[in-house]
């Protein structure tokens, strides 16, 4: 496997995109295509704390910023859509 930071970089890349202000994606959603990305990549998956350490470390890089959903406990990462063929 590559380095792990390209590894969801290139997930990332194939999965969000940025999008008007206002427009948010969630945490947990990002989290739940993971898997099936891997599956078609053909590639191992990272275990669930790496992937949550990648993916908090290039969020904080990209400087966006993260609401938290109080009611249903989600993580909303602002200013991303994700791409339509998902």
């Amino acid at each position: 496997m590559t380095d792990a930071r390209e590894h969801v970089s290139a997930f990332l890349n194939s999965t969000i995109a940025p999008s008007v202000p206002g427009a948010a994606v969630s945490l947990r959603k990002i989290h739940s295509l993971y898997p099936g990305w891997c599956s078609r990549q053909q590639v191992e998956g990272l275990p669930a704390d790496q992937l949550g350490q990648q993916l908090r470390e290039i969020i904080g890089a990209l400087k966006l910023r993260c609401d938290a959903d109080d009611v249903g406990g989600d993580i909303w990462v602002c200013g991303l859509r994700f791409r339509a063929r998902i």
